[in-house]
């Protein structure tokens, strides 16, 4: 099943801006089933920004550890 990144903008208590977030991972076929689970489960206040195809953890000093990897591209090919 794809993945869908969303995102959600919201106040920051501290400097009173709106901010971009990252918000929950929704699993759906297509962007459109994503944005309506969103809907339809409590999530109406988050984004669907586009397909999550993969996520690449970082150290702590920002470089990707490429070997940790997860492609979620191959997943959906098994």
């Amino acid at each position: 099943m794809k993945k869908w990144a969303t995102t959600v903008f919201a106040l920051d208590p501290i400097t009173w801006e709106y901010l971009e977030y990252s918000g929950p991972i929704v699993e759906a076929p297509t962007a459109h089933l994503a944005f309506e689970y969103c809907q339809n489960n409590g999530l109406g206040y988050c984004h669907v920004d586009g397909e999550l195809i993969a996520e690449i953890p970082c150290d702590e000093n920002m470089n990707p550890q490429w070997d940790k990897m997860t492609d979620y591209k191959l997943q959906d090919l098994n």
